[in-house]
Protein backbone atom coordinates (compact mmCIF):
# COMPACT_ATOMS: atom_id res chain seq x y z
CA UNK A 1 0.00 0.00 0.00
CA UNK A 2 2.02 2.94 -1.61
CA UNK A 3 0.33 6.46 -1.15
CA UNK A 4 1.23 9.35 -3.43
CA UNK A 5 0.51 12.93 -3.43
CA UNK A 6 1.69 15.85 -5.92
CA UNK A 7 2.76 19.18 -4.32
CA UNK A 8 3.10 22.64 -6.11
CA UNK A 9 7.02 23.41 -6.84
CA UNK A 10 9.28 24.81 -4.29
CA UNK A 11 11.78 27.36 -4.78
CA UNK A 12 13.16 28.20 -1.71
CA UNK A 13 15.07 25.87 1.01
CA UNK A 14 15.73 26.34 4.53
CA UNK A 15 17.18 23.98 6.40
CA UNK A 16 14.45 19.67 7.76
CA UNK A 17 12.37 19.14 10.76
CA UNK A 18 11.13 15.47 12.56
CA UNK A 19 7.66 18.05 14.45
CA UNK A 20 4.22 17.12 14.62
CA UNK A 21 1.31 18.51 13.11
CA UNK A 22 -1.34 18.37 10.51
CA UNK A 23 -0.79 18.79 6.93
CA UNK A 24 -2.80 21.50 4.52
CA UNK A 25 -1.18 21.49 0.80
CA UNK A 26 -4.25 24.01 -0.01
CA UNK A 27 -2.84 27.15 0.80
CA UNK A 28 0.78 25.93 -0.52
CA UNK A 29 2.92 28.50 -2.08
CA UNK A 30 5.98 28.15 -3.93
CA UNK A 31 7.92 31.92 -2.37
CA UNK A 32 6.72 30.49 0.80
CA UNK A 33 7.45 26.97 1.29
CA UNK A 34 11.07 25.10 2.00
CA UNK A 35 12.47 22.27 3.56
CA UNK A 36 13.59 23.22 7.20
CA UNK A 37 15.68 21.31 9.59
CA UNK A 38 15.14 22.05 13.32
CA UNK A 39 17.81 24.51 14.81
CA UNK A 40 20.21 22.94 17.45
CA UNK A 41 22.80 24.37 19.80
CA UNK A 42 26.25 24.17 18.51
CA UNK A 43 25.10 23.27 14.83
CA UNK A 44 27.91 22.23 12.68
CA UNK A 45 29.13 24.17 9.66
CA UNK A 46 26.31 24.67 6.92
CA UNK A 47 27.22 23.01 3.49
CA UNK A 48 26.71 24.10 0.35
CA UNK A 49 25.16 22.33 -2.61
CA UNK A 50 22.58 22.63 -5.33
CA UNK A 51 21.57 26.26 -3.50
CA UNK A 52 20.65 23.93 -0.76
CA UNK A 53 21.81 24.55 2.95
CA UNK A 54 21.79 21.12 5.09
CA UNK A 55 23.48 20.57 8.27
CA UNK A 56 22.62 17.51 10.96
CA UNK A 57 23.31 16.64 14.65
CA UNK A 58 22.48 13.54 16.24
CA UNK A 59 22.04 12.91 20.47
CA UNK A 60 23.05 9.34 21.98
CA UNK A 61 20.51 10.28 25.10
CA UNK A 62 20.81 7.68 27.59
CA UNK A 63 21.77 4.93 25.73
CA UNK A 64 25.13 2.82 26.01
CA UNK A 65 25.50 2.37 21.67
CA UNK A 66 23.96 4.86 19.28
CA UNK A 67 22.09 2.93 17.09
CA UNK A 68 20.68 5.94 14.46
CA UNK A 69 22.43 7.17 11.32
CA UNK A 70 22.38 9.71 8.84
CA UNK A 71 23.07 9.94 5.15
CA UNK A 72 23.55 13.12 3.33
CA UNK A 73 24.48 12.14 -0.05
CA UNK A 74 24.76 14.01 -3.53
CA UNK A 75 24.66 12.41 -6.96
CA UNK A 76 24.82 14.12 -10.85
CA UNK A 77 23.17 12.15 -13.71
CA UNK A 78 23.67 13.33 -17.20
CA UNK A 79 22.70 17.15 -16.26
CA UNK A 80 20.66 16.82 -13.07
CA UNK A 81 21.90 16.88 -9.80
CA UNK A 82 20.75 14.62 -6.94
CA UNK A 83 20.73 14.90 -3.08
CA UNK A 84 19.59 12.25 -0.61
CA UNK A 85 18.74 13.26 2.79
CA UNK A 86 17.71 10.22 5.27
CA UNK A 87 17.57 9.70 8.78
CA UNK A 88 17.67 6.11 10.27
CA UNK A 89 16.04 5.58 13.34
CA UNK A 90 17.57 2.04 14.72
CA UNK A 91 16.59 -0.15 17.35
CA UNK A 92 17.78 -3.81 18.52
CA UNK A 93 21.13 -2.88 17.36
CA UNK A 94 22.54 -0.49 14.75
CA UNK A 95 23.60 -3.38 11.90
CA UNK A 96 19.78 -2.58 10.78
CA UNK A 97 20.41 1.08 10.34
CA UNK A 98 23.80 0.91 9.26
CA UNK A 99 23.17 -1.53 6.34
CA UNK A 100 20.56 1.08 5.46
CA UNK A 101 22.73 4.14 5.54
CA UNK A 102 25.25 2.17 3.35
CA UNK A 103 22.86 0.38 1.11
CA UNK A 104 19.87 1.92 0.95
CA UNK A 105 20.63 5.19 -1.50
CA UNK A 106 22.69 3.11 -3.77
CA UNK A 107 20.05 0.12 -4.64
CA UNK A 108 17.65 2.73 -5.31
CA UNK A 109 19.78 4.32 -8.28
CA UNK A 110 20.03 1.31 -9.54
CA UNK A 111 16.34 0.56 -10.38
CA UNK A 112 14.78 1.09 -13.44
CA UNK A 113 13.23 4.50 -13.99
CA UNK A 114 14.70 6.52 -11.41
CA UNK A 115 16.78 8.57 -12.95
CA UNK A 116 13.54 9.40 -15.41
CA UNK A 117 11.05 12.43 -15.51
CA UNK A 118 8.25 10.64 -14.97
CA UNK A 119 7.47 10.95 -11.13
CA UNK A 120 5.55 7.24 -11.37
CA UNK A 121 8.04 5.73 -12.75
CA UNK A 122 10.91 7.37 -9.76
CA UNK A 123 8.70 6.36 -7.17
CA UNK A 124 8.01 2.83 -8.36
CA UNK A 125 12.14 2.58 -8.55
CA UNK A 126 12.11 4.40 -4.94
CA UNK A 127 9.68 1.70 -3.79
CA UNK A 128 11.68 -1.68 -5.53
CA UNK A 129 14.83 -0.19 -4.09
CA UNK A 130 13.32 -0.52 -0.31
CA UNK A 131 12.23 -4.02 -1.34
CA UNK A 132 15.95 -4.90 -2.36
CA UNK A 133 17.17 -3.44 0.54
CA UNK A 134 15.25 -5.67 3.02
CA UNK A 135 15.93 -8.72 1.04
CA UNK A 136 19.19 -7.91 1.11
CA UNK A 137 19.32 -7.08 4.53
CA UNK A 138 18.05 -10.23 5.26
CA UNK A 139 20.41 -12.37 3.48
CA UNK A 140 23.30 -10.75 5.62
CA UNK A 141 21.01 -10.82 8.76
CA UNK A 142 22.35 -14.32 10.68
CA UNK A 143 25.52 -12.62 10.99
CA UNK A 144 24.49 -10.24 13.18
CA UNK A 145 25.16 -10.96 16.43
CA UNK A 146 22.20 -12.46 18.86
CA UNK A 147 20.56 -10.87 21.46
CA UNK A 148 21.37 -11.51 24.71
CA UNK A 149 18.90 -14.18 25.53
CA UNK A 150 20.46 -16.17 22.43
CA UNK A 151 17.73 -14.92 19.82
CA UNK A 152 19.09 -14.14 16.12
CA UNK A 153 19.18 -10.10 15.89
CA UNK A 154 16.36 -8.24 15.97
CA UNK A 155 18.00 -4.69 14.36
CA UNK A 156 15.95 -2.55 12.78
CA UNK A 157 14.94 0.37 11.71
CA UNK A 158 12.79 3.82 10.16
CA UNK A 159 14.03 5.55 7.28
CA UNK A 160 12.99 8.98 6.80
CA UNK A 161 14.30 9.60 3.07
CA UNK A 162 13.93 13.25 0.77
CA UNK A 163 15.25 12.74 -2.70
CA UNK A 164 15.69 16.51 -4.67
CA UNK A 165 16.03 16.98 -7.69
CA UNK A 166 15.71 20.54 -9.44
CA UNK A 167 12.40 21.82 -7.97
CA UNK A 168 11.16 18.24 -7.83
CA UNK A 169 11.08 16.31 -4.27
CA UNK A 170 10.35 12.69 -3.16
CA UNK A 171 9.61 11.28 0.17
CA UNK A 172 9.61 7.77 1.32
CA UNK A 173 9.83 6.71 4.74
CA UNK A 174 9.19 3.36 7.21
CA UNK A 175 8.39 3.80 10.42
CA UNK A 176 7.28 6.17 12.93
CA UNK A 177 10.12 9.00 12.43
CA UNK A 178 8.48 12.05 10.66
CA UNK A 179 9.23 14.64 8.25
CA UNK A 180 8.05 17.52 8.25
CA UNK A 181 8.47 21.00 5.46
CA UNK A 182 8.06 24.78 6.91
CA UNK A 183 6.14 27.71 5.73
CA UNK A 184 7.19 30.88 6.14
CA UNK A 185 5.07 33.31 7.32
CA UNK A 186 5.04 36.77 9.80
CA UNK A 187 5.11 35.07 12.53
CA UNK A 188 8.03 33.16 11.41
CA UNK A 189 8.41 29.43 10.87
CA UNK A 190 5.59 27.00 10.68
CA UNK A 191 5.94 23.02 10.20
CA UNK A 192 3.78 20.84 8.53
CA UNK A 193 4.06 17.04 8.89
CA UNK A 194 4.45 15.53 5.49
CA UNK A 195 4.34 11.81 6.47
CA UNK A 196 2.21 9.56 8.72
CA UNK A 197 3.21 7.50 11.58
CA UNK A 198 3.47 3.65 11.67
CA UNK A 199 2.08 2.75 14.93
CA UNK A 200 0.65 -0.42 15.51
CA UNK A 201 -2.09 1.84 17.90
CA UNK A 202 -3.47 3.54 14.95
CA UNK A 203 -6.32 1.35 13.70
CA UNK A 204 -5.51 1.81 9.92
CA UNK A 205 -2.21 0.18 10.90
CA UNK A 206 -3.70 -2.14 13.40
CA UNK A 207 -5.87 -3.81 11.00
CA UNK A 208 -3.36 -4.51 8.22
CA UNK A 209 -1.71 -6.43 11.22
CA UNK A 210 -4.08 -8.53 12.45
CA UNK A 211 -5.27 -9.52 8.88
CA UNK A 212 -1.84 -10.11 7.92
CA UNK A 213 -2.43 -13.28 10.76
CA UNK A 214 -0.22 -10.51 13.58
CA UNK A 215 -1.17 -9.67 16.73
CA UNK A 216 -0.80 -6.09 18.60
CA UNK A 217 -0.84 -6.19 22.21
CA UNK A 218 -0.19 -3.46 25.27
CA UNK A 219 2.81 -3.82 26.68
CA UNK A 220 3.94 -0.76 29.45
CA UNK A 221 0.74 0.93 27.97
CA UNK A 222 2.41 0.81 24.34
CA UNK A 223 0.96 -0.96 21.53
CA UNK A 224 3.39 -3.00 20.18
CA UNK A 225 3.41 -6.04 17.14
CA UNK A 226 3.56 -9.25 19.19
CA UNK A 227 6.61 -11.18 18.29
CA UNK A 228 5.24 -15.20 18.37
CA UNK A 229 8.72 -17.07 19.35
CA UNK A 230 9.54 -20.68 20.62
CA UNK A 231 12.25 -21.29 22.97
CA UNK A 232 15.77 -20.28 21.13
CA UNK A 233 17.20 -23.74 21.19
CA UNK A 234 13.95 -25.36 19.26
CA UNK A 235 14.95 -27.62 16.75
CA UNK A 236 12.76 -28.91 13.76
CA UNK A 237 9.13 -27.50 12.23
CA UNK A 238 6.92 -25.56 13.87
CA UNK A 239 3.85 -28.07 15.32
CA UNK A 240 0.36 -26.97 16.76
CA UNK A 241 2.10 -28.61 20.23
CA UNK A 242 5.21 -26.44 20.03
CA UNK A 243 5.52 -23.96 23.12
CA UNK A 244 5.31 -20.98 21.82
CA UNK A 245 5.56 -17.34 23.59
CA UNK A 246 3.55 -14.14 22.65
CA UNK A 247 5.93 -10.99 23.15
CA UNK A 248 4.70 -7.58 23.02
CA UNK A 249 7.77 -6.22 20.80
CA UNK A 250 7.89 -3.17 18.61
CA UNK A 251 6.39 -0.09 18.88
CA UNK A 252 6.39 -0.10 15.28
CA UNK A 253 4.62 -1.51 12.52
CA UNK A 254 6.82 -0.85 9.49
CA UNK A 255 10.79 -1.01 9.95
CA UNK A 256 13.60 -2.18 7.94
CA UNK A 257 15.17 -5.54 8.63
CA UNK A 258 12.84 -6.13 11.36
CA UNK A 259 12.38 -10.23 10.42
CA UNK A 260 10.53 -11.04 13.96
CA UNK A 261 7.35 -9.41 13.09
CA UNK A 262 7.26 -9.74 9.26
CA UNK A 263 4.22 -12.17 9.07
CA UNK A 264 4.17 -14.94 6.15
CA UNK A 265 0.78 -13.86 5.16
CA UNK A 266 2.19 -10.40 4.91
CA UNK A 267 2.29 -10.60 0.52
CA UNK A 268 4.41 -7.03 0.55
CA UNK A 269 5.76 -4.04 2.39
CA UNK A 270 4.38 -1.02 2.50
CA UNK A 271 6.28 2.22 2.22
CA UNK A 272 4.45 5.70 2.24
CA UNK A 273 6.02 7.82 -0.49
CA UNK A 274 5.35 11.94 -1.59
CA UNK A 275 6.61 13.53 -5.08
CA UNK A 276 7.25 17.23 -5.04
CA UNK A 277 6.99 18.55 -7.88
Amino acid sequence: MLDTQLHNPIQRMLPLMAIAGTMDTNNMNEEQYCIVSSPQKNQPKKRRTMGLRISSDSTMGGRKHQEDRILIAFDRKDDADYACLCVFDGHGGEQASVYARDHLWENIKKQTGFFSRDHDEVMKAIRQGFHFTQAEMWKVRPYWPKTASGYPSTAGTTVSMAIICGNDMYIAHVGDSRIAIGRQTKKGIEADVLTRDHKPSLPREMDRITKAGGKVQKKSGVDRVVWTRTKNDHQGPLRRSTTKYEIPFLAVSRSLGEKVIFYIDMQEMHIFATCMM
